[in-house]
């Protein structure tokens, strides 16, 4: 089983707001670090690969950061797809 998320970018105004709803959309714990690592951990965590669909990469610090989630997803199995 794929999970697929949508994000665009420019729905969030910081990093943190996009880590917030990457771990909403895919109900990581409470305690959810908002970087790469965290990410990386809870991915491993969940038990299956994500596909991600970006439709927007935002600009500024919301699309480097985005760039670097997409790469950890890619590296957990995932997939992604973006603009």
């Amino acid at each position: 089983m794929m999970q697929t998320i949508f994000i665009d970018g420019r729905d969030y105004a910081t990093a943190a707001e996009l880590h917030d709803a990457i771990a909403m959309m895919l109900d990581f714990p409470e305690h959810y670090g908002r970087n790469a690592d965290a990410l990386n951990d809870c991915l491993g965590e969940l038990g299956h690969p994500v596909r991600v669909i970006v439709t927007h990469m935002g600009e500024g610090e919301v699309a480097a950061k985005l760039e670097i989630c997409l790469r950890v997803f890619e590296d957990n199995g995932g997939q992604f797809r973006r603009p």
